[in-house]
């Protein structure tokens, strides 16, 4: 029973999960400018109310950007189509759509770098996570800063870091049962 346990993992679950994980790291990359532009991203600019009022927030039409290491994607409002720019290692961000007197200097892109090493690493990513968690919130504490004359726009972490790390996580059945394989080879 446990040999053909250990055969259907290693002949069906492993190459299922490292393809899934692969997947799940492509889409986190280079989504949103060249694939799901809205859906998956590291960062997002959208309107909102949760920082101009107080109680529940709610929705409102305005500029929407979505941001990740290779470059962005945004639109004007609500029911316009999504423009991207052609990704690159050394992005610039477009955020022609946000209001003038927006603190868009906070959302620069990080090292040119960047998007080779986080194919490879997740502690490279984890760089990535605090830079744009560091963008967020001072974008935020700018919006809450200009009051009743700011927009009506909130930052947020995208889903993005969350596909890399279930991703991750998918990984390590693969690698743990190599290297049960390599083991069981050493110790024969």
């Amino acid at each position: 029973m446990v040999a053909g346990f250990s055969k259907a993992v290693t002949l069906y679950l492993v190459p299922v999960l490292g393809l899934a994980a692969t997947l799940l790291s492509l889409f986190a990359i280079l989504a949103p400018t060249l694939l799901l532009h809205d859906r998956v991203n590291l960062l997002v600019v959208s309107p909102s109310t949760a920082l101009s009022q107080s109680g529940p927030s709610r929705s409102t039409d305005g500029p929407s950007v979505f941001l990740c290491v290779l470059g962005s994607c945004s639109r004007p409002s609500s029911n316009a189509s999504i423009t991207c720019i052609l990704p690159a290692l050394e992005p610039k961000f477009d955020l022609r759509v946000l209001p003038a007197n927006e603190p868009c200097l906070v959302l620069s892109a990080p090292s040119a770098v960047a998007p080779a090493f986080i194919a490879r690493k997740l502690t490279a990513f984890l760089i990535v996570r605090m830079w744009f968690g560091t963008a967020v919130k001072d974008f935020n504490a700018t919006i809450l800063e200009q009051g009743a004359q700011g927009h009506e726009l909130v930052a947020e972490i995208g889903n993005g870091f969350t596909m890399v790390y279930v991703a991750h996580a998918f990984y390590a059945v693969p690698v743990i049962s190599l290297l049960t394989k390599f083991n069981v080879k050493l110790t024969k």
